[in-house]
């Protein structure tokens, strides 16, 4: 026998929804031909950078040259993922209020936190 459920009849108002974009995760100096290949064009930069290391991070597989990259003391594309997140994150902290749904801003803080975390680990070596 089969059980009626009655409709609900409460709704919830509903929000207001906009979207920001990213701006400083887009910045020419992160454009990488190795992760071109791997993300689409949709995905930015410094998520294309995310990703891998995080990738390469649960492989253990420290010796992959991007990782070597990032840790080296004369490069600074570690400094510039963080700069760049940093950026975006501020932007999006402005706007940080009930008609506005940031679906990026956790995913900009995950990031920052990696990038910090990275340069920890890179002054240790």
């Amino acid at each position: 026998m089969a059980e009626i459920i009655p409709f609900p009849k409460k709704r919830k108002p509903m929000l207001k929804v906009k979207s920001i974009d990213l701006y400083y995760c887009w910045d020419k100096k992160l454009l990488n031909p190795f992760l071109n290949r791997l993300y689409k064009e949709e995905v930015s930069y410094v998520e294309r950078w995310y990703l891998e290391i995080q990738h390469l991070l649960d492989l253990e597989n420290t010796e992959h040259p991007l990782l070597k990259l990032l840790f080296c003391k004369n490069d600074n594309t570690l400094d510039l993922l963080e700069e760049y997140t940093s950026k975006d994150l501020e932007y999006h902290k402005k706007y940080d209020d009930s008609v506005y749904y940031v679906t990026s801003y956790k995913k900009l803080s995950r990031w920052l936190v990696k990038w910090k975390l990275l340069q920890q680990r890179r002054r240790l070596l």
